[in-house]
């Protein structure tokens, strides 16, 4: 399933996500540095900015997603959905 009709589908309404690779070790998380966000880099956005593409997450929307995965990670945003999909 693509990440756009996952997260139409099973995704509620104002939920941040963040989303991950599969890797060698585990999982690596998509993000990008940007000194105004909260540890220089921006890797969370609400479902609706990735369904609007008012988000750079929204260029993952069409790949598949592998599943949903529990990583804790310190900081904000701690309580974002962690959804992992297939590397490009």
């Amino acid at each position: 399933m693509k990440l756009k009709n996952f997260v139409e589908r099973y995704v509620c309404r104002n939920s941040l996500i963040r989303l991950w690779e599969p890797c060698v070790n585990g999982h690596k998380m998509i993000c990008k540095e940007d000194l105004t966000k909260p540890n220089n880099i921006d890797e969370v956005c609400m479902e609706w900015e990735l369904l609007q593409r008012k988000h750079w997450l929204s260029n993952y929307m069409y790949r598949d997603v592998v599943g949903v995965t529990d990583i804790v990670v310190q900081g904000p945003y701690q309580e974002a959905i962690n959804i992992v999909i297939k590397p490009a």
